[in-house]
């Protein structure tokens, strides 16, 4: 009864001249697993205990066998399972893997190298206004470029800030103790 009802397909062979004991259900209704699965353990110099994968008809069968007595006799007791679904999840599983390091890499290459390209004419844009601070300016003109300057200053941060989210995942980033007012960051 617990051979029959065993949620594996079961095949006992006797080691003496290799011959089927007994199989379960599940062994007949896979008969040509079954039979290779004899034929292989009935090779000599087989362990007499142990665990296989096996490939049959574009199937994965997972195979246990260990060496037991029955009805006094020394046997061999083999177990498969078809794990052919367990498998094609496996590898869809790290096929997806892969596919999301790679899409992972190309993102931080291209937040790199647009943060890269973004910086240099935003550094033409700060030496400008820079210069345009040493000529003559009225107070109004002053306020509007202090706004521009604050401002393409914040962007020069941000662009950084992205850089170093590049850095982060390449674990090359380290960490600078800076004094900073809370109360200016909040205004900027």
């Amino acid at each position: 009864a617990v051979i029959e009802s065993a949620p594996a397909g079961l095949v006992v062979i006797r080691q003496s001249d290799g011959k089927v004991v007994i199989e379960n259900q599940r062994a007949q209704q896979n008969q040509a697993v079954a039979q290779t699965i004899v034929k292989t353990l009935r090779k000599p110099g087989v362990t007499l205990g142990g665990d296989a994968c096996m490939v049959l008809q574009s199937r994965y069968y997972l195979v246990s066998y260990s060496s037991t007595r029955y009805q006094e006799q020394d046997v061999l007791l083999c177990a498969f399972s078809d794990v052919t679904e367990h498998q094609q999840r496996a590898v869809a599983l790290h096929q997806a893997k892969l596919a999301a390091d790679k899409a992972n890499e190309a993102k931080t290459i291209f937040l790199a190298t647009m943060s890269h390209e973004i910086r240099t004419p935003l550094y033409g844009v700060l030496g400008t206004l820079e210069l345009l601070g040493l000529t003559p300016l009225d107070k109004r003109q002053q306020d509007y470029l202090h706004t521009m300057q604050t401002s393409s200053s914040t962007v020069l941060q941000i662009i950084s800030d992205v850089l170093d989210v590049a850095k982060i995942e390449a674990g090359q980033l380290t960490l600078e103790p800076v004094l900073f007012s809370p109360l200016d960051l909040i205004e900027d």
